[in-house]
């Protein structure tokens, strides 16, 4: 079955790899006889499309999908390299960057573990208030953190969680069980997508839309701005899916569990008191959400018209790497090869799209 799914998606991806190219060629020839828009804006789209292809079939990695503008604008000659390249170096890039490297700096030294946790201890352990624990953790750590991430880091605990009460629960049938474990799964999936639409920094597609807004029609969306759509329908939405979850889709029977509350009990007390690495990573972060939401107010002060909100958060960045952990001698809160994983290729897809 998986061969002949793999098969499916080569073949898949080596058509895109040629229809992609060929789409691009008929807009070429025909961009002079075509009378439907001029003749820069039909290359544009003729490049949009080509790209396009190559993203929805994954012929090549969509990071290098996003250079073609690079080469073909100045190729056209509908931009220069200089302007096409600005694009790749967006304020709106350099924004989600700062926000990678404070969302590695908060896994390092596990402070949404323990914030997960801090959660969980106090909604409670039947099945339906664990998943409502399990949704608040993942929709709060979600509008800072993209969602995958805050789903991967979530799920651990989450299995081992899930594990205990389905081992302990006694009474429970098997078709209940199940469905405890489903809704859970999908409770992870489902708040990590509600709380990334929160904040503009939450999920790319956001940041996406606010460089492209500001690109096309001038008009800036400052992080408050966002969070005043963005925060109100998240708290909608959230309690509702958990509804949904455990009420509709899913009938959530699990008991009290004395087996999950020690769980993560344990997990708590295994992390011991809030470290002093951990401090100044809460600290910092805090200090970049009070900047963001007081931005606009802080541009109106004399001296402080430049500050943005990619500003700011890149500055906290640098801060990482210069302050000390406090831990041991010599030793930073972030490092260079912590950065080795931050995903550089949705970083350069951002430059392709606007």
């Amino acid at each position: 079955m998986n061969a002949a799914i793999e098969q499916a998606q080569s073949s898949v991806k080596r058509i895109g790899l040629w229809i992609g190219p060929l789409v691009f060629a008929i807009m070429f020839l025909t961009c002079d006889s075509q009378q439907t828009m001029p003749r820069d804006a039909w290359l544009v789209a003729g490049v949009g499309l080509w790209m396009a292809i190559w993203w929805s079939t994954e012929a090549i990695p969509v990071a290098a999908t996003a250079f073609i503008p690079l080469v073909s604008f100045p190729l056209l000659q509908v931009m220069p390299i200089k302007t096409v390249a600005q694009s790749y170096a967006h304020p709106t890039i350099f924004l989600f960057m700062g926000a990678f490297i404070l969302a590695l700096a908060v896994e390092k030294w596990s402070l949404h573990r323990r914030i997960a946790l801090a959660v969980l201890s106090r909604t409670g352990t039947d099945g339906r208030k664990l998943i409502l624990g399990f949704m608040v953790s993942a929709a709060v750590l979600s509008m800072w953190m993209t969602n995958t991430s805050t789903a991967m880091m979530l799920l651990p605990i989450a299995t081992s969680v899930a594990a205990m009460v389905v081992e302990k629960s006694e009474g429970v049938s098997i078709a209940d069980k199940r469905a405890f474990q489903v809704a859970l799964l999908l409770a992870l999936a489902y708040a990590t997508t509600i709380g990334g639409m929160s904040t503009i920094i939450g999920t790319p597609p956001n940041v996406l839309l606010a460089g492209f807004i500001e690109e096309t029609y001038g008009m800036q969306i400052a992080f408050f701005d966002w969070m005043l759509i963005g925060l109100p329908l998240a708290l909608v939405l959230l309690p509702l899916g958990w509804v949904i979850l455990t009420r509709v889709a899913f009938t959530v029977t699990i008991p009290e569990s004395t087996q999950a509350a020690d769980v993560i009990r344990k997990m708590r007390s295994d992390m011991g008191r809030l470290s002093l690495p951990e401090q100044r990573v809460g600290l910092l972060f805090l200090s970049v959400v009070g900047l963001w939401m007081t931005r606009k107010w802080l541009n109106t002060m004399p001296g402080l018209e430049g500050v943005s909100d990619a500003g700011i958060v890149m500055a906290v960045a640098l801060i990482l790497f210069v302050l000390p952990s406090g831990r041991q001698q010599g030793e930073r809160l972030m490092v260079w090869d912590d950065v080795s994983r931050l995903p550089w290729g949705v970083l350069i897809l951002f430059g392709g799209g606007l």
